[in-house]
């Protein structure tokens, strides 16, 4: 393959399987960290930053050099966040600098107030606040003009790989209530080269 790949928030549940997958299929990898003792990884193929993904200088620096971007940052806590939109403007800027071009985003079910019923209403007012940061981390991908893909997965769960799941476009609502962070990386990887996935939000379920 030979692509090289920057992942950010690479210690999370969904990052740490992009990396695992990406080094299994042949990719080379930066995994941009905080604490790169959280990664618990070791590959020849695997270069690890440690920084931090609001410190945008650092951000930009290590970008240099790679063929596309995964980013898997998620929010803390279900409260106030500008954390995911704030790194995302940081990305963006890195690639328009180092001339890359593609990108795909995890965010979630619901930012486009998508879910439907009274748990899907109850699910975004509880959620409502870490869908706000994505939703600007959205916006923010669609006017670069950038090849962006958004990942939307229902709830995340430590599942097993399946390897097949449910896709919806156009913003539509997933059809089941759940998936594995697994198959949600495998999705990831799989629409990175893939230009039918650019400028699409693809909803995830098992």
């Amino acid at each position: 393959m030979g692509m090289k790949l920057f992942v950010i928030g690479a210690t999370g549940g969904v990052g740490k399987e992009v990396v695992k997958q990406a080094l299994d299929s042949g990719y080379t990898v930066t995994a941009f960290v905080r604490d790169p003792s959280k990664l618990g990884m070791e590959h020849a193929q695997l270069h690890i930053v440690q920084g931090d993904g609001l410190d945008k200088n650092s951000v930009i620096t290590a970008m240099q050099d790679h063929d596309a971007v995964i980013c898997t940052v998620g929010g803390k806590n279900l409260g106030t966040s500008t954390l995911m939109s704030s790194v995302t403007l940081h990305l963006i800027e890195g690639m328009k600098q180092h001339h890359i071009d593609r990108i795909v985003y995890c965010a979630s079910a619901g930012i486009h107030n998508e879910l439907k019923g009274i748990m899907g209403k109850l699910v975004t007012f509880m959620l409502r606040k870490v869908l706000a940061d994505h939703t600007k981390a959205y916006e923010s991908l669609v006017e670069s003009k950038l090849r962006w893909t958004i990942a939307r997965p229902m709830s995340l769960t430590n599942g097993p790989l399946l390897g097949s799941y449910n896709e919806v476009l156009n913003g539509e609502a997933p059809k089941g209530y759940n998936i594995a962070r697994a198959d949600v990386a495998a999705f990831m990887l799989k629409v990175v080269q893939d230009d039918q996935y650019v400028e699409q939000s693809v909803g995830l379920s098992s």
